[in-house]
């Protein structure tokens, strides 16, 4: 009988091994398997997040201590975009911690953060790692998913409507938006006339997460789009 699949075996070995030749391909002084083996100490009895959190401090120990020649390593590390208009298989987890990194020491620099968040959420997705910033920056950072709602890729569209949904499972919920849902509906509005099926849906579920706090705001909104 075949094993079954833990969703924590997402993140494994190989995994591991694929963001290091990553970074040492544009980073030469890279610690590459002294970063595996921090990495890897202890990994098998972890969960999925802990897994991740665990990559996320092998690379806070072994990238510069600097977060703009870090954060900077990691953009270029990046493997190929996603190609299609979905979001398939788990090629694309091995992002996960490399957001989790800009997450835990971008806030100093938002400039740049946002421009490796950009990036990531083309490979992956980085609707976990904006509720950081929209926690602590708010202001700024809605102005910048703003912007997303104009990108032309679709995977960074669906970033403004995914990382503001205001009950995201598995992400921080947010309260600011539970009180104040305009916050959010100037986002979606912008997606109005959004074309794929990707970002239709996260906009869907982003107005039933609205709709479970603010029921009202969701039909004004709604009556409005059908005029």
């Amino acid at each position: 009988m075949a094993e079954k699949f833990e969703f924590r075996e997402v993140f494994n070995k190989k995994t591991i091994e694929y963001s290091a030749l990553q970074i040492l391909s544009v980073y030469p002084a890279f610690q590459e398997q002294a970063f595996i083996d921090s990495a890897l100490d202890d990994f098998q009895v972890l969960s999925f997040g802990d897994r991740n959190e665990k990559i996320t401090q092998a690379l806070i120990q072994h990238l510069p201590s600097n977060f703009e020649t870090s954060a900077n390593i990691l953009i270029s590390a990046l493997g190929p975009e996603i190609e299609g208009e979905e979001l398939e298989g788990y090629d694309g987890f091995y992002t996960m911690p490399f957001l989790n990194y800009i997450k835990h020491l971008g806030l100093s620099n938002l400039e740049l953060s946002q421009r490796a968040m950009l990036e990531m959420t083309k490979r992956f997705t980085a609707e976990f790692a904006i509720r950081e910033f929209l926690h602590k920056e708010e202001e700024n950072t809605l102005e910048f998913l703003y912007k997303c709602t104009q990108d032309e890729n679709c995977h960074v569209r669906r970033l403004a409507s995914e990382g503001s949904r205001p009950r995201l499972p598995l992400g921080s919920r947010l309260h600011n938006f539970i009180k104040e849902p305009q916050k959010v509906l100037r986002l979606l509005d912008a997606l109005r006339n959004e074309p794929t099926r990707l970002v239709q849906r996260s906009i869907a579920n982003n107005l039933n997460d609205i709709g479970k706090d603010n029921p009202d705001a969701v039909i004004e909104f709604l009556s409005a789009w059908k005029k």
